[in-house]
């Protein structure tokens, strides 16, 4: 009750800004269908377990966001969560800083579609770049400092570079440390990527390195991890191509030292004025003896075919079907209403 208070003053204290600033207050949600079949059993649910109200408010060069999601949680309840909280300042093109907690910036997706899903053309996100508590290879979310910019490179493109340092990633994988980190050594991001324009559309390609140090747990020691990650992306009004390439290293007591593969490939491509079938290939490849931080965790290849209709600006109809090969064989049907105001 005490989170689902706190996130409502919050959002009223958004609306209730000034006049001189430019607030803005939206809303997004999704209900769906999901038939799976996992090959002793097949199994059907309905959902209805995000609701996404996102606040921003600018005044001249300061801007202030947040993304205050209610989401369904292990006891079936719901409960607030606030993914997004960070304040902005914009010193030139070149640089602007920022603090709270953001999107970290790592890979194309992570910072491109946030927790309303009906911008993205799957009904879920590829699984290397899900949130942390829906089973994602990356820390989709940091707490700590940021500075981005870009500089022109010639008359169409240009070079946009993210630094990051935050709060170590959590103990576990599904949490991320909101306030009093264990650790003394902080997490380093940093994301190198050229934009420029390409026939109808924008052309992305860039790199990521992370550094972070991981607390000890009951399951593992103390832990170094290097995240290098390659992505790009076109995006263009019929045609967009998106492709992302992680690896995960931990090393830390004698005997440790592993590494997680983990890549997608999204392609959309629209048909008709609002339709737009799309086709998406995931995969994690855990190492022989698993990860120790990613604990229980199986090998797999996912293959997902689908169509969006976006019957609205921001409302979506989305159907799909998905095959997953390897430990964790199983086939899903899936469909989801996705929408904003």
């Amino acid at each position: 009750m005490r989170r689902w208070f706190r996130a409502t003053v919050f959002c009223a204290a958004v609306a209730a800004l000034p006049a001189r600033a430019d607030v803005t207050l939206q809303l997004f949600a999704d209900v769906a269908a999901d038939l799976h079949h996992d090959g002793s059993r097949t199994h059907a649910d309905f959902s209805s377990n995000h609701l996404d109200f996102f606040g921003s408010a600018s005044r001249e060069r300061f801007s202030l966001l947040s993304e205050v999601v209610f989401e369904v949680g292990d006891n079936n309840e719901f409960a607030a969560d606030v993914e997004r909280l960070q304040a902005s300042y914009l010193v030139a093109e070149w640089l602007r800083i920022s603090a709270g907690r953001f999107h970290t910036a790592i890979g194309y997706y992570n910072d491109a579609f946030h927790h309303g899903a009906v911008f993205q053309l799957p009904v879920q996100r590829p699984l290397p770049v899900r949130f942390e508590d829906d089973g994602g290879v990356i820390p989709a979310h940091f707490v700590g400092v940021h500075l981005d910019g870009h500089i022109p490179l010639g008359r169409s493109a240009k070079l946009r570079y993210d630094l990051e340092t935050a709060n170590s990633r959590a103990p576990t994988r599904d949490g991320v440390v909101n306030a009093f980190d264990a650790l003394d050594a902080k997490a380093v991001n940093g994301r190198l990527r050229v934009e420029t324009a390409a026939g109808t559309g924008t052309l992305v390609l860039g790199g990521n390195l992370l550094f972070d140090h991981l607390p000890q747990t009951p399951d593992h020691a103390e832990l170094d991890e290097r995240i290098l990650g390659l992505h790009a992306a076109y995006v263009a009004p019929r045609l967009s191509v998106i492709a992302e390439i992680y690896e995960v290293r931990h090393d830390g007591a004698p005997g440790i030292d592993v590494t997680t593969r983990a890549g997608f490939a999204e392609v959309g491509l629209r048909i008709f004025e609002e339709v737009t079938p799309y086709a998406l290939i995931d995969f994690v490849a855990y190492p022989d003896g698993g990860d120790p931080y990613f604990v229980a965790e199986r090998s797999h290849v996912t293959g997902t075919t689908g169509a969006r209709w976006l019957v609205a600006e921001t409302m979506a109809l989305k159907a799909q079907a998905s095959r997953t090969a390897g430990d964790l064989a199983e086939t899903r049907f899936s469909a989801q209403f996705a929408f904003g105001f």
